[in-house]
């Protein structure tokens, strides 16, 4: 088993690869949202047992992303419980989590989010600030890798932190298509330690669970939070966080596919009824050209990279043998991206058939008014051959009249 101490807690020079805002300089002049949230099952239970199905339980607040005090405040409370903490006559069983969300960035010299395919290098939090929630919320420095990469990415890592078995989840989407996004789970699982001069000399140390996303915006941030809940349960193990990123990806790439689908599914049907005017014809076979790119851009980069990443995941979820629940739930998604690419491959096909029918007859077209072409300048040819002898006669015959001969 590795250690965070050995490899993986963050310094410095690997926030390296990211981009920070910078006041003085317009270009790096960006602001985002920071959004903290933090519970703990104690709440949780207290909401439930009032019969609600809200996020009361949540206790959700925004952060400023350069006020190094406020954070470290904040992280203050979060610390990782061990046999020190425990109060005299006290209990640590309560599970806890913290989660801390980061937007887009907004470039104040553009006047837009920036959405490009380094979208998550930029960061909303200054240097410093980001550093000491890494590694306070002990997020495994293979995640800022991953943000500065691109690459699609959906791992677990088994290692320990502060004497305290963990287990690390990093996941990244595409940054091939827009509105990509990634999270970074922490998860301590409850575990007993001896104290001396209780009975028994055991005490159970609570699950804590800490979670960094970066790149939702917030129509994802209200998904997320929205499917934290539906649960019938305190979030207490690392899966509920990772289903949840996993669904606000699936309904997002799903919905974009659906309506790029569907643009393209319009435009065949279209060109199927049009009448083969050439201008208008070639028009709507340069559209379904288009089409055609995007859905394959879509269903290469986003659905089957993902689905790949996914069947990884599952893979290393499975052997570790601990969480058969979320094994189930891969294996559920994967067949749902199975059944995208291949609605996607249909209107591929769909989309190629067409294409070939229609350039066909636009050649047959082309075709047929060459050999129109043809006809009439063999037509001209024709009458140059039966007329211009006759015309030459007449002509050389005027020639000699003028010459007296």
């Amino acid at each position: 088993m590795d250690t965070l101490c050995n490899g993986h807690e963050v310094q410095l020079k690997d926030l390296d690869g990211l981009y920070f805002p910078d006041a003085a300089d317009r270009w790096k002049n960006w602001t985002g949202k920071c959004t903290r949230i933090e519970s703990r099952s104690g709440l949780w239970r207290a909401q439930a047992a009032q019969a609600s199905s809200t996020v009361g339980w949540l206790n959700i607040t925004e952060a400023v992303g350069d006020d190094y005090a406020q954070w470290d405040t904040w992280l203050n409370t979060q610390k990782l419980y061990d046999a020190s903490s425990v109060p005299i006559g006290g209990s640590l069983e309560e599970d806890q989590l913290a989660v801390v969300v980061l937007s887009p960035v907004f470039l104040a010299a553009l006047k837009k989010h920036i959405d490009s395919p380094t979208a998550l290098r930029y960061s909303p939090l200054q240097r410093d600030c980001l550093l000491l929630l890494s590694q306070r919320l002990f997020i495994h420095q293979a995640y800022f890798s991953l943000l500065e990469e691109g690459s699609p990415c959906a791992m677990r890592i088994d290692a320990e932190a502060e004497g305290r078995p963990c287990q690390f989840f990093l996941l990244r989407t595409s940054n091939a298509v827009g509105g990509q996004s990634a999270i970074a789970v922490t998860h301590f699982p409850s575990f007993k330690i001896p104290v001396q001069g209780r009975a028994g000399n055991n005490v159970t140390i609570g699950a804590r669970t800490n979670v960094l996303i970066s790149g939702y915006n917030e129509q994802d941030l209200e998904d997320f939070i929205a499917n934290l809940g539906m649960l019938n349960h305190f979030p207490s193990a690392p899966s509920q966080f990772i289903t949840n990123f996993i669904n606000v990806e699936k309904e997002k790439c799903f919905r974009r596919v659906r309506e790029t689908v569907r643009e393209m599914q319009t435009v065949i049907h279209d060109l199927a009824k049009e009448a083969m005017k050439a201008p208008s014809a070639r028009q709507k076979l340069n559209e379904t050209v288009s089409l055609y790119f995007v859905v394959h851009h879509l269903r290469t980069d986003r659905l089957v990279s993902w689905r790949d990443q996914l069947k990884l995941l599952r893979d290393q979820v499975s052997q570790k043998g601990d969480d058969q629940n979320m094994v189930m739930y891969l294996d559920q998604q994967i067949s749902r991206y199975d059944h995208r690419i291949g609605r996607c491959d249909m209107v591929l096909q769909g989309a190629s058939l067409a294409y070939q029918m229609e350039t066909t007859q636009l050649s047959r077209k082309d075709t047929e008014i060459a050999i129109g072409d043809t006809k009439t300048m063999k037509a001209i040819a024709v009458l140059t051959l039966l007329f211009l002898p006759d015309y030459a006669r007449r002509s050389a015959n005027r020639g000699r009249a003028e010459r007296g001969e």
